[in-house]
């Protein structure tokens, strides 16, 4: 029921978002990028983007799934949102993510984890809770951004540690600093 959405995107887009992230959980991925195209082009009447994030605990949970929904909607508006912990976590390398046509890629969130996944039990937690700066993990973070290069808009999604007593501000800017730092080293 995509119309019943129209609201929000007419807000979305008087507040100034240029983008809407959305994730996939219908397992016919032919049928979701069919729907794909749908919200794509109601989105598109208010000016905004849609990128597609895949989370390996979804139906649409591997880069290679993402980039089968939205080649198949072939929406000018539609791409994927590469979520950087999520790529790892759903077995994707570098090279999988440099291979991408060009302009398939609409957005990119950094955060860092050490290189070994955590049980299948546990990743919705890491990815909702113990994300880390980056340069304080060991994902090949600079890697993945010298492959996606300057023209991806980027974002940080590192929430704070429960319990973890930092405030906010230093917080921010930790993540600022280590941010900045990953852009120095892949030489974005």
């Amino acid at each position: 029921e995509i119309e019943a959405y129209r609201p929000m995107f007419e807000a979305g887009a008087y507040l100034g978002a240029r983008r809407l992230n959305v994730s996939g959980d219908d397992p016919d991925l032919d049928r979701l990028g069919d729907s794909f195209a749908r919200v794509c082009a109601v989105a598109g009447d208010y000016g905004l983007g849609v990128d597609l994030e895949f989370m390996r605990w979804r139906a649409v949970g591997t880069l290679g799934q993402a980039r089968r929904v939205v080649e198949r909607a072939g929406a000018r508006n539609g791409g994927i949102l590469i979520d950087m912990l999520h790529v790892f976590r759903a077995w994707s390398t570098v090279a999988d993510v440099a291979a991408l046509p060009k302009g398939l890629i609409t957005g990119a969130q950094i955060a860092d984890a050490p290189l070994a996944s955590p049980p299948d039990d546990k990743i919705i937690e890491e990815a909702r809770n113990f994300r880390l700066p980056p340069g304080m993990g060991e994902l090949p973070l600079a890697g993945l951004v010298a492959a996606l290069g300057p023209d991806v808009p980027y974002s940080v999604e590192v929430p704070r540690p429960p319990g973890s007593g930092l405030p906010l501000g230093a917080h921010l800017e930790r993540l600022h600093a280590s941010s900045q730092a990953l852009f120095d080293r892949a030489g974005v």
